[in-house]
C-alpha cells in the first residue's frame, strides 16, 4: 500500500472514495453513493423492497462474515471459522426457483445488483484461495475447505451463488484469475510465515 494511501486514510483500507471531501471506506456505502449520483444506473434495485433486500443481505454479510474472512486468511485462524459464517450467509439467499436452469443466475434480487458488487470480490476470492491454499491458515487447510465447499449439498446455493456472480458480464470484464493469483499469492498479508 502507497504511504500517500495510508496518510490519506491511516485505516488503509481499499476501497476508499472521497467526495466533496468527505471520506468513505466501505464498500456498500460507496455503492449508495455512485447510485446516487448516477440514478440510471443499475446499482441498486428501483423496487424499494428490492433495495431493502439487498441492503439485508450485504449488512449480514458484513456484520458476519467479513471479519472471519479476514481472520481466516490474514490471521491464520481455521477455514471452518469462515465456512461456519457461509451457512448463515447462504441461508439469506434466495431459494432456486423451480424450473431454473444451469445457466440462468439467481442473486439476492431479480437481477444483478450492489448485493453481488459488495459480496462477490471476498466469495470469489474465498474459493480462489481455498483452491490454491493462499492465507495463513494451516498449511493443507485450504484444498480441504475447498472441497468441502464444492462438494454434498451443505454449500450448493451458496456454491451456486458464486457460479452465478463469475458468469455475470460485469464479472467476467473486470476479474483476471490469473492476475489474482499474482497478486494475492505473493503479498505477504496472506502468505504463512516461513519459519
Amino acid at each position: 500500500m502507497p504511504d500517500w494511501f495510508v496518510t490519506l486514510h491511516p485505516g488503509g483500507t481499499v476501497p476508499s472514495v472521497s467526495y466533496e471531501g468527505v471520506l468513505f471506506n466501505k464498500s456498500f456505502a460507496i455503492l449508495e453513493l455512485i447510485s446516487e449520483l448516477y440514478p440510471d444506473s443499475s446499482i441498486q434495485p428501483k423496487s424499494l423492497l428490492e433495495r431493502t433486500r439487498v441492503r439485508e443481505f450485504s449488512e449480514h454479510f458484513e456484520k458476519y462474515v467479513s471479519k472471519p474472512w479476514r481472520l481466516v486468511f490474514r490471521r491464520g485462524e481455521p477455514p471452518s471459522v469462515l465456512l461456519d459464517t457461509f451457512v448463515g450467509l447462504q441461508a439469506q439467499l434466495p431459494p432456486i426457483p423451480v424450473g431454473t436452469k444451469q445457466g440462468e443466475p439467481v442473486f439476492v434480487t431479480a437481477e444483478w445488483s450492489m448485493a453481488e458488487m459488495v459480496t462477490g470480490p471476498f466469495l470469489v476470492r474465498a474459493w480462489l484461495f481455498f483452491a490454491h491454499d493462499i492465507g495463513k491458515y494451516e498449511a493443507g487447510a485450504g484444498p480441504a475447505a475447498f472441497k468441502e465447499l464444492n462438494e454434498g449439498p451443505k454449500f450448493a446455493r451458496l456454491r451456486r451463488y458464486v457460479e452465478d456472480i463469475k458468469a455475470h458480464p460485469v464479472w467476467k470484464a473486470t476479474w483476471d484469475e490469473e492476475d489474482q493469483l499474482k497478486v494475492w499469492g505473493s503479498w505477504e498479508g496472506v502468505l504463512r510465515s516461513s519459519h
